[in-house]
């Protein structure tokens, strides 16, 4: 997924998930609406936040914990959605806003990104766990309802009816079936069809309108939050959009920490 060496920066974004693999461009005091693991290999660290600065090969940032990073070097950064099943185990390491990683750690965390495959099985089955043969026909009914209609409003209450469950059970089997909210679960859709339309040599407004955002500022405000970086610099970034599944046990086995939640296991 991630070459091992490259001069051209990569981002990798996936349902729920990113990865960025470049340069740390100047930044000012700011957050993420996205959980971040960031690492380099190649020169310390220093990232900043509320309690003063860390050292190390890495650092993890909870979302919307303010911080800025100092480094002239290539980072590898995960971002993850905050609302993800089995997160709980990065706020609790960076004790709710920002804690160092060592070296040992980074390396660990490269091997595993390195490592990491694409799924076999189909997106369907890679994304869900679901409870009955029955989930499986509903589940890739809501999928493709999603995927065809971002450039309209999405509700909750009306695909509820697509697969006859009332607006509050369905949102709860949703949940429990791909690990993310439906609305955050939309977000990232809504990310990856935008991204992929700039890839593609689309406009922020064409992909602004492809996605479902209400123009080009709101997509861009949404982009920044996420990921820190504005669609413009993406003009010299290597991007692949995908499916995905986070490796969330490894990475947290990594890091020493006991994932929550039965969504997103690499088991």
């Amino acid at each position: 997924m991630i070459p091992r060496h490259t001069s051209t920066p990569v981002l990798s974004i996936n349902r729920g998930w990113a990865m960025y693999v470049g340069p740390v461009a100047l930044n000012r005091a700011h957050q993420h609406y996205a959980h971040q693991i960031a690492w380099s290999l190649e020169t310390e660290l220093v990232a900043i936040g509320a309690h003063g600065p860390v050292h190390g090969a890495g650092y993890l940032v909870c979302s919307a914990a303010v911080h800025r990073v100092e480094s002239s070097a290539w980072l590898q950064t995960i971002y993850l959605a905050p609302e993800m099943q089995g997160t709980q185990w990065l706020v609790e390491r960076a004790g709710g806003s920002l804690a160092v990683l060592t070296l040992l750690e980074a390396r660990q965390l490269s091997a595993i990104l390195l490592n990491w495959r694409e799924p076999h099985a189909s997106d369907r089955d890679a994304l869900a766990s679901p409870d009955s043969p029955n989930d499986d026909v509903r589940l890739a009914l809501v999928l493709r309802h999603l995927e065809q209609g971002l450039h309209s409003p999405l509700r909750a209450v009306e695909v509820a009816q697509l697969v006859h469950l009332s607006p509050s059970r369905f949102l709860h089997w949703f949940t429990d079936s791909l690990g993310l909210p439906f609305r955050a679960y939309v977000r990232w859709l809504r990310l990856q069809a935008a991204v992929r339309s700039l890839a593609q040599g689309g406009n922020l407004t064409e992909a602004a309108h492809l996605a479902g955002f209400a123009d080009s500022a709101h997509l861009s405000r949404t982009f920044v939050s996420a990921f820190g970086i504005t669609p413009n610099s993406l003009a010299e970034v290597e991007i692949t959009v995908s499916d995905n599944e986070f490796p969330m046990r490894q990475i947290a086995h990594a890091l020493n920490a006991k994932p929550t939640g039965n969504a997103f296991s690499d088991s």
